[in-house]
């Protein structure tokens, strides 16, 4: 939730104390990433919105769902044909 914050200045702040982390602006696009990224046996958290069902930018709240998103992206990846699930 940037809020009235610079998104990028957040994430300049933030890759400066992780600089071996990629830098994805969306959200959406970051979890869809992360969950791409999976091998066998990891795990993933999403963290830092938790229960929260809206995104604050400026004065607007827009909708959007952590888990919503991860679930999707999961979804997403079993429908490629490329993706096998391990024994």
């Amino acid at each position: 939730n940037p809020r009235s914050e610079d998104p990028a200045e957040i994430r300049r702040q933030v890759l400066a104390g992780c600089p071996g982390a990629a830098e994805i602006g969306d959200r959406a696009d970051a979890i869809r990433a992360a969950v791409q990224g999976l091998g066998p046996g990891d795990v993933l958290v999403v963290a830092g919105k938790g229960h929260e069902t809206g995104q604050i930018i400026g004065d607007d709240v827009r909708p959007f769902d952590d888990a919503e998103q991860a679930r999707a992206a999961v979804t997403e990846l079993k429908s490629d044909p490329r993706w096998r699930r391990t024994p």
